[in-house]
Protein backbone atom coordinates (compact mmCIF):
# COMPACT_ATOMS: atom_id res chain seq x y z
CA UNK A 1 0.00 0.00 0.00
CA UNK A 2 1.40 3.48 -1.24
CA UNK A 3 1.28 6.53 1.11
CA UNK A 4 -1.33 8.12 -0.75
CA UNK A 5 -3.60 5.28 -0.43
CA UNK A 6 -2.92 4.82 3.32
CA UNK A 7 -3.64 8.39 3.73
CA UNK A 8 -6.78 8.02 2.24
CA UNK A 9 -7.40 5.25 4.36
CA UNK A 10 -6.92 7.15 7.51
CA UNK A 11 -9.36 9.56 6.69
CA UNK A 12 -11.88 6.73 5.38
CA UNK A 13 -12.03 8.22 2.17
CA UNK A 14 -12.74 5.54 -0.52
CA UNK A 15 -14.03 6.47 -4.07
CA UNK A 16 -15.18 4.90 -7.06
CA UNK A 17 -13.97 6.22 -10.21
CA UNK A 18 -16.15 4.15 -12.45
CA UNK A 19 -19.54 5.20 -10.26
CA UNK A 20 -18.00 8.50 -9.07
CA UNK A 21 -19.69 8.08 -6.12
CA UNK A 22 -18.70 7.06 -2.45
CA UNK A 23 -17.79 3.01 -2.84
CA UNK A 24 -19.83 0.90 -1.76
CA UNK A 25 -18.55 -2.44 -0.61
CA UNK A 26 -20.07 -3.93 -4.10
CA UNK A 27 -18.59 -1.39 -6.10
CA UNK A 28 -14.94 -1.87 -4.11
CA UNK A 29 -14.20 -5.18 -5.58
CA UNK A 30 -15.48 -4.52 -9.30
CA UNK A 31 -13.65 -1.09 -9.31
CA UNK A 32 -9.80 -1.10 -10.49
CA UNK A 33 -9.10 2.28 -8.38
CA UNK A 34 -10.90 2.64 -5.03
CA UNK A 35 -9.07 6.36 -4.03
CA UNK A 36 -9.94 9.38 -5.67
CA UNK A 37 -6.98 11.25 -8.04
CA UNK A 38 -4.17 13.08 -5.00
CA UNK A 39 -4.21 16.56 -7.41
CA UNK A 40 -1.77 19.40 -7.04
CA UNK A 41 -4.72 21.44 -5.51
CA UNK A 42 -4.71 18.56 -2.40
CA UNK A 43 -1.51 18.50 -2.37
CA UNK A 44 -1.17 22.09 -2.00
CA UNK A 45 -4.08 22.06 0.21
CA UNK A 46 -2.09 19.77 2.77
CA UNK A 47 0.44 21.94 2.61
CA UNK A 48 -1.21 25.13 3.41
CA UNK A 49 -2.82 22.84 6.58
CA UNK A 50 0.67 21.70 7.61
CA UNK A 51 2.23 25.08 7.56
CA UNK A 52 -0.59 27.46 8.37
CA UNK A 53 -1.87 28.29 12.59
CA UNK A 54 -6.12 29.68 11.37
CA UNK A 55 -5.13 32.22 14.09
CA UNK A 56 -2.29 33.77 12.37
CA UNK A 57 -3.53 36.52 10.17
CA UNK A 58 -0.18 36.46 7.90
CA UNK A 59 -0.63 35.19 4.25
CA UNK A 60 0.29 31.43 3.31
CA UNK A 61 3.12 32.69 1.53
CA UNK A 62 4.56 34.58 4.19
CA UNK A 63 4.18 31.58 6.28
CA UNK A 64 5.84 28.99 3.77
CA UNK A 65 8.89 31.06 4.08
CA UNK A 66 8.79 31.44 7.67
CA UNK A 67 8.62 27.49 7.83
CA UNK A 68 11.70 27.37 5.65
CA UNK A 69 13.53 30.53 7.61
CA UNK A 70 12.72 28.63 10.63
CA UNK A 71 14.32 24.92 9.00
CA UNK A 72 17.03 26.63 7.78
CA UNK A 73 19.58 26.30 10.74
CA UNK A 74 19.14 22.90 10.97
CA UNK A 75 19.57 22.04 7.05
CA UNK A 76 22.33 20.96 5.37
CA UNK A 77 24.21 22.54 2.74
CA UNK A 78 22.83 19.98 -0.01
CA UNK A 79 19.08 21.08 1.30
CA UNK A 80 19.77 24.64 1.15
CA UNK A 81 21.34 24.27 -2.49
CA UNK A 82 18.25 22.60 -3.23
CA UNK A 83 16.38 25.34 -1.47
CA UNK A 84 18.25 28.15 -3.60
CA UNK A 85 17.58 25.99 -6.90
CA UNK A 86 13.92 26.30 -6.21
CA UNK A 87 13.48 29.87 -5.94
CA UNK A 88 16.21 30.90 -8.73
Amino acid sequence: MSEIEKLYENVGLLYCSKCRHDSELDCIYMCESKYPPFTAEKQIGLIKWLVCTPEEAITFEETLSKQVNDLWQSLTEEEKQQVKGILE
